[in-house]
């Protein structure tokens, strides 16, 4: 199945006449599972597992425009009831619908539980991202249940949707088994690809697990392609992963004019660019305006810089709403064809206001270039697979006194100077100042994220302390924060940070959220200010034992294997400074401060770790640096050690203790013990 938050149109049908409209046969009921698969366990090959696909079965069709996907699967433990109770069906900006779903649960006595209810659209949220998908419960999921379902997703009769066959999935696959059957073309019937171009034939890159068995058929109007695949391991899980569609096994099918890659990508590049530069046109308004957004003697970079503010002031439609055709016309508007559209409106979406932006350089006078990425996050760019599907989005190169700044005015809330994480090292096709070529888009400093959290706090003889707790974000951690909370209530919000910082804390602290500043100004840090009171520590007797790490207490643990098959990948660098001042009660001293520790690794990480008492005050300082995005797996033990000792340095504890205090008889007051 194609993923539908990545794909895009892959080929439009001219010749509509041709296509014929099948309809879809009735869907058959669900199997009954045998008495073996209603007891089975875990597969010897994967001993661990929560699930395991009994099979996998999809059937994707370019003619009749419908992919089926039929599942079923058997729940193991109770983290993959948790796990797979509610089934998730990508979307891909409404291009599919989900149509016919029929699912049941099969206990391990055999009783059948049929669903009945009805899928929902929901807004999902998934490593930093934001995406919509249609979302079905399975009914009354137990441990040892088999979950079967079947649903149609279906699309518009002049697109076609290759199939994109991601053979692996999160669970141990005993049988796979998928069929795609493209669009015949011959005679009076013919595909046009990119600008349209027609195409030359069906085409498909792929990388497959051993013993599996494809079978291209090629009989006269009956064309199909066939893959069957069993006992197929599961996607690795392990922290940090690089985009495992990029490495995992797959076949991906589409429809090209061409097949030799340099050639492709260079008229590509050719359309891409005068793509770019039709839509990056300014009208009346948008050359009667831009002179005003800036001062005659501005620098370049700050004309750069201004014209940039304006453009991310416009609605980013990815992020609120798509406006509607009647609205549109309600409000005297016709249909965008270029730049000069957007810039009327005010809102647009992500590569719209990205391409108007390019517009606004250049008509400023200023030399800038549009390229398009892969989102990273998702995929990494494949020059083999000559596809121009796979690219994602668009950013925009200023060129600024001879320096070249990437830019990226279509991800709402992304600071000026960087770009939104995902674009950041993505590879893609850019325009150059005599043409196009495939380039790399430009990267993040670990100093362009900041991640502060302080907390000023006073301390009780009773062991409790009370403050503030501040958290400040900027750059990348800033972006996915505001990004996350776009268009939610503010109420929720509040609830979902203190959510998130009472998890940082000790047991039994209580915070409500006091201030939060700058949600909605992507040039100035985020700041969230929360009141705090409650015991941050363990007494015993007179000595009261606090974590060096006191912001850090239910931090999950990562890395915690010893060996790795995969390289690590992180989002993004960053530097992280925790704070913790402490006001001490008289009578209360610390005793046996924990040592300063620190390190550095790979050139590219370094801690440092340390405690300082003046008087009645303490404090404990923890400043992470993260320069590394991606670890080759060779260098993962070193990556661990570093790890290794941070965690070390975290456990640390501070001893404060109580002195006794002489009574008038001489003897002494255990006040901590009363």
């Amino acid at each position: 199945m194609p993923v539908p938050f990545l794909l895009r149109t892959s080929a439009a049908i001219l010749s509509l006449s041709a296509l014929p409209l099948l309809p879809m046969a009735h869907a058959s009921s669900l199997p009954m599972p045998t008495p073996q698969e209603l007891n089975m366990q875990a597969p010897a090959e994967d001993p661990g597992a929560n699930a395991v696909y009994l099979s996998y079965d999809e059937s994707d069709s370019d003619q009749t425009n419908v992919h089926i996907i039929s599942v079923r699967l058997k729940v193991l433990t109770q983290a993959g009831v948790e796990r797979y109770s509610d089934v998730q069906v990508g979307m891909l900006e409404r291009r599919f619908g989900v149509e016919d779903v029929e699912a049941q649960t099969v206990h391990t006595d055999g009783r059948v539980i049929p669903f009945t209810g009805k899928p929902f659209q929901k807004t999902m949220h998934r490593r930093g991202e934001t995406y919509k998908a249609v979302v079905f419960s399975m009914p009354d999921v137990q441990v040892g249940s088999i979950l079967e379902y079947r649903y149609r997703l279906s699309y518009a009769d002049n697109i076609l949707l290759p199939a994109h066959w991601y053979v692996q999935q999160d669970a141990f696959v005993l049988h796979a088994h998928y069929i795609f059957r493209p669009f015949q073309m011959n005679g009076s019937k013919y595909v046009t690809v990119d600008h349209d171009q027609i195409g030359a034939g069906l085409f498909y890159v792929s990388s497959l697990p051993k013993g599996a068995k494809f079978i291209p058929s090629n009989g006269v109007g009956h064309a199909y392609y066939e893959l069957t695949a069993e006992n197929i391991p599961a996607l690795p899980d392990e922290d940090a992963l690089p985009p495992t569609r990029s490495f995992s096994y797959r076949m991906l099918f589409y429809y090209a004019a061409q097949t030799e890659v340099d050639s492709y990508w260079a008229k590509e590049g050719k359309f891409l660019s005068k793509d770019m530069n039709t839509f990056a046109v300014a009208g009346p308004k948008m050359r009667a305006d831009i002179p005003g957004l800036f001062a005659p003697g501005d620098s370049a970079e700050v004309k750069t810089r201004k014209l940039y503010l304006a453009a991310m002031k416009m609605e980013n439609t990815n992020f609120t709403r798509q406006h509607t055709q009647e609205e549109n016309q309600a409000q005297g508007l016709h249909a965008v064809r270029t730049a000069e559209d957007i810039w009327v409106r005010q809102r647009g979406s992500g590569d719209e206001i990205a391409l108007t932006f390019l517009a606004m350089l250049r008509t400023a006078g200023l030399r800038a270039y549009g390229m398009k990425v892969t989102n990273r996050d998702q995929n990494i760019f494949e020059p083999l697979f000559i596809d121009t599907s796979q690219l994602d989005d668009t950013i925009v190169i200023a060129s600024i006194d001879g320096k070249e700044v990437f830019l990226d005015p279509g991800q709402r809330f992304c600071p000026y100077g960087q770009l939104a994480w995902k674009h950041s090292w993505a590879r893609g096709v850019r325009q150059t100042e005599d043409g196009t070529a495939i380039a790399s888009a430009g990267t993040l400093s670990y100093k362009d994220t900041v991640i502060a959290r302080t907390a000023i706090l006073g301390l009780r003889d009773d062991g409790e302390a009370s403050g503030t707790l501040t958290l400040l974000f900027s750059g990348q951690e800033a972006l996915r924060i505001r990004q996350r909370e776009t268009g939610e209530a503010v109420a929720d919000t509040k609830q979902r940070f203190e959510e998130e910082a009472r998890a940082m804390l000790p047991g039994g602290m209580q915070l409500h959220v006091i201030t939060m500043d700058d949600l909605d100004d992507g040039e100035k840090p985020l700041k969230i200010v929360f009141g705090i009171r409650g015991p941050i520590g363990t007494g015993h007797g007179r000595r009261l034992i606090l974590p060096q790490a006191l912001l850090r207490q239910n931090e999950q643990e990562s890395f915690t294997s010893p060996s790795r098959k995969n390289d690590v990948y992180f989002h993004y660098p960053y530097v992280s400074t925790d704070v913790v001042q402490l006001s001490l009660p008289d009578g209360i001293k610390p005793e046996g401060v924990p040592p300063e520790k620190k390190a550095q690794a790979l050139d590219l990480l370094a801690y440092n770790v340390h405690t300082t008492v003046t008087g009645s005050k303490v404090q404990m300082v923890r400043t992470v640096a993260m320069g590394a995005v991606l670890v080759p797996v060779a260098q993962y033990p070193k990556l661990r050690e570093f790890l290794g000792g941070l965690r070390s340095a975290d456990e640390e504890q501070l001893l404060l203790v109580q002195q006794a205090t002489p009574t008038a008889a001489g003897g002494e007051a255990n006040a901590a013990g009363r």
